[in-house]
């Protein structure tokens, strides 16, 4: 499993403006069998469907209108989401679908974001925001509460106060009860911290990581940090021992290429590492102000700096998405054009295996 977080590097309006509209991307659940995708109508409806690998047979999935913050469980059995629409009794409600037997349950609990699963997909860790009291006249740091829930009886098992807000999807470490994820000072800055036995651990203290990684011994993260100039950008890596909270620079250096004619730096840069933590995907976003346009590029690279290569190139609406597929063999890729929203699946050198068009499909 792999989390990301988006570096911003952009004034606050422009990138409401770039953002406005966006979707959450379509995931293929870990089997690599099912699809999950955000489907729009021409009234600008948005509601979750389930289709085959390929795009076929699509159906809605209940009360995902507006969704947020959707997650496959890791045995593929689950889809967990949450529904934002303000006129539904739902509004705010964790629910989990179960897509062997078709049957959706609703947690009791309101949720923000959901966490992270559990790697044997018994357990699913939520973040619920406090409420804000905006008479008060001193800003206060947000608080909210990390809550884990049994699955599929939905008992609530542990929870842990949380001081904070702007936190990320992140990752269950095997064997334990230790979730680690990104929390974000601005938009342009976070940083990894570890929920352990209820009190939580700040492991970086860098402001820079977008994005981050379990190494196969399980004990040990790894982080991509942004560094260098707005113009010359690069990306740096840091180890983290989730025992000992240890922290060690690593040696590689990864500079983002700019082309020569370009007059700006990119104006988002988002790291996904692979299952291995030996690969990430770089996603560099260049708003164009004048055209209202972006030009995506997607690299793919080792993490000690070697055999950084293009693998996909566009100019959209938006920023594209690129993730990980089964056994990071596959990248799938959501990129939205004048045409519309276009899911293409290449492997690792940047070959195009197949464009799939779900019906309805919204980024």
């Amino acid at each position: 499993m792999k989390s990301s977080f988006r570096a911003f590097l952009v004034s606050a309006p422009l990138l409401l403006a770039v953002l406005a509209g966006c979707n959450a991307p379509p995931r293929f659940s870990p089997d690599g069998n099912k699809l999950v995708y955000t489907h729009q109508t021409q009234k600008g409806t948005a509601t979750l469907y389930l289709a085959d690998k390929d795009g076929s047979h699509a159906r809605p999935l209940p009360d995902s209108d507006d969704p947020l913050s959707d997650v496959w469980s890791p045995n593929s059995r689950y889809i967990a989401y949450i529904n934002q629409n303000q006129n539904s009794s739902s509004n705010g409600l964790v629910t989990l679908y179960d897509v062997q037997t078709r049957h959706a349950v609703h947690f009791r609990n309101k949720a923000d974001l959901l966490i992270a699963w559990s790697n044997d997909s018994r357990r699913l860790a939520i973040f619920k925001q406090a409420e804000t009291n905006s008479k008060d006249s001193v800003q206060k740091e947000t608080s909210g509460k990390l809550e884990i829930f049994s699955i599929p009886d939905l008992t609530l098992t542990a929870s842990a106060e949380l001081n904070m807000d702007n936190i990320s999807t992140g990752i269950w470490l095997p064997e334990t009860d230790n979730i680690a994820f990104l929390r974000a000072k601005s938009k342009s800055e976070a940083d990894l911290y570890l929920e352990e036995a209820g009190q939580i651990v700040r492991l970086t203290h860098a402001n820079t990581v977008i994005g981050f990684g379990l190494l196969p011994d399980g004990h040990a993260l790894i982080t991509a940090a942004l560094s260098g100039t707005y113009l010359k950008p690069a990306v740096t890596f840091l180890r983290c021992d989730a025992d000992t909270h240890s922290v060690q620079p690593l040696a590689a250096r990864i500079s983002i290429p700019v082309d020569k004619g370009m007059k700006t730096g990119p104006g988002l840069i988002e790291a996904v590492f692979n299952k291995r933590g030996d690969q990430l995907i770089v996603n560099a976003s260049y708003i164009m102000d004048k055209v209202k346009k972006i030009i995506n590029k997607i690299y793919i690279v080792n993490t000690d700096g070697s055999h950084l290569h293009l693998i996909w190139e566009g100019r959209d609406y938006y920023p594209a998405d690129a993730r990980w597929m089964r056994n990071d063999r596959k990248i799938a890729i959501t990129s939205t054009t004048d045409n519309g929203t276009d899911l293409l699946i290449k492997d690792r050198n940047g070959k195009m295996l197949k464009e799939l068009h779900p019906p309805g499909l919204a980024y």
